[in-house]
């Protein structure tokens, strides 16, 4: 069920589709906040005003491997899903901004070591430059 939500959200933000509209998202973020939050009515609200919130900020240009990723890892927490994709996208722009410059042997190692976790990929490159620098290399 998870696997297919993530699926729809990623089909619906691929197509700027608006999800306020699709119920069973609605009704996922609801029972989540409430489940959470019990009886507690006024949390619960803010729950879900912020999870819809989240949900409906979602960029077009968010790269489908980021976005497929965040929703496999957060599931129905739109909020962390929004929160990742931003610092997924932000990781792999500055990426961009490293080519050429990267020694293939550290350019090798980190990302086969981190594959598409854009930002363990760039602090991987920062501590091996860093490392490198260090040793006169």
């Amino acid at each position: 069920m998870r696997v297919f939500l993530a699926t729809v959200l990623f089909l619906f933000v691929s197509f700027g589709i608006t999800l306020v509209e699709a119920g069973t998202v609605k009704d996922d973020i609801m029972a989540k906040c409430s489940s959470k939050w019990k009886t507690d009515y006024r949390v619960i609200k803010f729950c879900f005003e912020q999870q819809m919130k989240a949900l409906n900020a979602y960029q077009k240009n968010i790269p489908p491997e980021i976005l497929s990723a965040c929703a496999t890892k957060w599931k129905t927490d739109y909020q962390m899903i929004k929160f990742c994709s931003k610092q997924q996208s932000k990781a792999l722009n500055a990426l961009y901004n490293y080519q050429g410059s990267i020694p293939p042997e550290i350019l090798l190692t980190c990302t086969e070591k981190w594959q598409s976790d854009y930002q363990m990929v760039k602090f991987c490159f920062d501590q091996q430059l860093k490392a490198r620098a260090a040793l006169g290399r």
